[in-house]
């Protein structure tokens, strides 16, 4: 296996071979070498060679003109590979992935239309006098993006394509971006690198203002925040480098301290190869359900609720009363596990998958409590944790491709806001509060892009990375081979396809075949049938699942089926609502609908 990834990655082209090597040189003067992805040579064979239709069909849609040049992603992240109990793990990765907009939100979420372009364990990271953002600097000359703002000429299906990109978006969680653009970040007096008047609650200096210009982080007022430009963040950094060296070092750390910024004159600010405004993005992932503001939220909701008479048994029972769709149950128990002790003031805990699918199951079970007297505390924090759960709702809505205006997501996190302020009070604020107020203004200008895809991809990075317990100087080298060899096999092998596709299918029955004949004459020809089937990216549906259509109606899954054309349709039963969440299942009403109608399934 190991020879036949290294066979895949031999590649030879126009623009050179598939992998090159950086040079960078550490504190001692160690010349360290990485290797990253040749960026121009990728293209040219993964277009040429690998996902020629794709590329064809998004060439179609969103030309790469010079004026309208394909946006670029990049993505930073360390992966904790190897023992996480050593002392020192000189197995952790700081992997840096790529791609591009134009994608669209399905294909952005597979794992393999996120280019690995860069591997470099972090000790080694580390020891770089300008670490992780002179690193990320010398990466941004190696892929020479550049080149692509003049056009890259590229083959795409026998037809020369002249291919404009350009760097368009940074995205990571907090800790990712503090590094890369080397601010001070939610640790600092200025915890937002993107505005230059939001200080942290425990500096007080909002009160000490008598200009008016500080706020504190929990405002909530937009036309209060100061946005920074790259030309001011441009311009701290010319006042660093200009007083380095000219005061004491105390007044130095002050100035660095009022800038929001560190000194670091080998990193991508001081050198302008990544403008911190105009690319940053928060990860709304990481700001709501990766120990943040759902965590806060629901660390204090659920002390309100034990107050009021819940208990822990009776939460668990009404949870567990429900049946989830097919594809779901499997995480059934490792969410439910969340309720098995009571959960202390602030202490709620939960993985963002398990924040996933519990956020629905919590909100019934709320709005199942506001039909009595609720005392005024409680009707607070349902009516904020509620206002969070319509948040996640536009979020993810938009994460799969949909149309979520800008203005209705902002509305809604403002909403948000201050529900939370006036339930919870400005004590409990954290940073991640005010990044989520960013959200908006992103989305205007760019789809939001969230991390779900990426903490996936890093499994293969860290299966990898685990099988070599002795690194060398080699280990990078290795472990970039090994990814991109595997990647090149999957895209061989087409096996991430997004359109709908039978799960173990087989071929119809006689009956069954006479009805498909019935419903779709010579289309049906051959058909193949399945009671399980993936009509959505990660998405599975089987024979008793609930979905609700985009026409309203509630269904019941039966069976899926493919046509000797292609198409894949699913027989479905409409059930007839009762009022107040109930239905009626009717199996006379049943009948096929195309199967990318179907969406994921619901909760019963």
């Amino acid at each position: 296996i190991k020879r036949a990834r290294e066979e895949q990655v031999a590649i030879d082209t126009p623009y050179g071979a598939l992998i090159d090597n950086m040079q960078i040189k550490d504190k001692k003067g160690k010349e360290r070498s990485f290797p990253t992805l040749n960026l121009k040579a990728w293209m040219w064979y993964v277009v040429k060679n690998l996902l020629v239709s794709f590329f064809s069909r998004k060439f179609l849609e969103h030309p790469p003109k010079a004026n309208t040049p394909w946006r670029v992603c990049l993505y930073c992240d360390e992966i904790s590979s190897g023992n996480q109990l050593k002392q020192q793990n000189r197995r952790k990765i700081q992997a840096y992935y790529l791609s591009f907009h134009e994608f669209g939100a399905e294909f952005r979420c597979q794992e393999q239309m996120w280019f690995t372009v860069a591997l470099a364990r972090s000790h080694l990271v580390n020891q770089l006098p300008g670490g992780l953002s002179q690193f990320t600097h010398h990466l941004l000359q190696a892929l020479k993006l550049e080149d692509f703002e003049h056009g890259l000429l590229l083959d795409s299906g026998g037809e020369r394509v002249m291919f404009f990109a350009k760097l368009d978006t940074t995205v990571a969680d907090e800790a990712a971006l503090k590094a890369v653009f080397n601010v001070k970040g939610s640790s600092g007096t200025l915890p937002c690198p993107l505005c230059s008047n939001v200080v942290a609650k425990t500096s007080m200096l909002e009160c000490c203002d008598n200009t008016g210009t500080l706020v504190a982080v929990h405002e909530t007022a937009l036309e209060n925040f100061c946005a920074r430009t790259d030309n001011t963040i441009w311009q701290g950094c010319r006042l660093l480098r200009d007083r380095c060296g000219q005061v004491s070092k105390k007044a130095f750390e002050q100035l660095e301290q009022l800038l929001g910024m560190n000194h670091n004159p080998d990193g991508v600010l001081f050198h302008g190869s990544l403008p911190l405004a105009s690319t940053l993005m928060y990860d709304w992932l990481h700001c709501y359900l990766v120990a943040r503001l759902m965590h806060v939220e629901l660390g204090l909701l659920f002390p309100i609720l034990y107050s009021h008479g819940m208990t822990v048994e009776s939460l668990k029972d009404w949870m567990c009363s429900f049946e989830w769709p097919h594809g779901l149950r499997t995480h059934r128990n490792e969410t439910l596990r969340i309720f098995d002790k009571r959960i202390p003031p602030g202490e709620f805990k939960c993985s963002a998958s398990q924040g996933l699918n519990l956020y629905p199951l919590l909100r019934l079970f709320l709005l199942s409590l506001a039909t009595g007297s609720i005392p005024d505390l409680l009707a607070k924090a349902m009516t904020s944790c509620l206002n969070l759960f319509l948040v996640l709702d536009l979020l993810l809505k938009g994460n799969r491709g949909e149309q979520v205006p800008p203005d209705d997501l902002e509305a809604a996190i403002l909403k948000h806001c201050r529900a939370f302020l006036s339930a919870c009070g400005s004590e409990h604020v954290v940073p991640k509060f005010h990044y989520s107020l960013h959200l908006g203004a992103f989305a205007r200008k760019k789809p939001l892009i969230s991390c779900f895809t990426h903490e996936r991809k890093h499994r293969q990075i860290k299966q990898l990375a685990n099988e070599i317990h002795n690194p060398g100087d080699w280990f990078e080298k290795s472990v970039f081979r090994d990814v991109w060899g595997e990647v090149i096999l999957q895209m061989q092998a087409d096996s991430f396809s997004l359109q709908p596709h039978l799960l173990s299918p087989k071929k119809a029955t006689i009956s069954l075949q006479a009805m498909l004949n019935a419903n779709f004459g010579d289309r049906a020809c051959g058909a193949t049938v399945s009671f399980q089937a993936v009509c959505r990216p990660g998405q599975s549906c089987e024979k008793g699942d609930l979905v609700l259509l985009s026409s309203g109606d509630v269904v019941q899954v039966g069976l899926h089926c493919r046509l000797y054309d292609g198409d894949m349709c699913t027989l479905c039963s409409i059930l007839k609502p009762l009022g107040k969440n109930r239905f009626l299942l009717d199996d006379s009403t049943a009948r096929f609908i195309p199967s990318v109608h179907i969406p994921e399934g619901m909760l019963l």
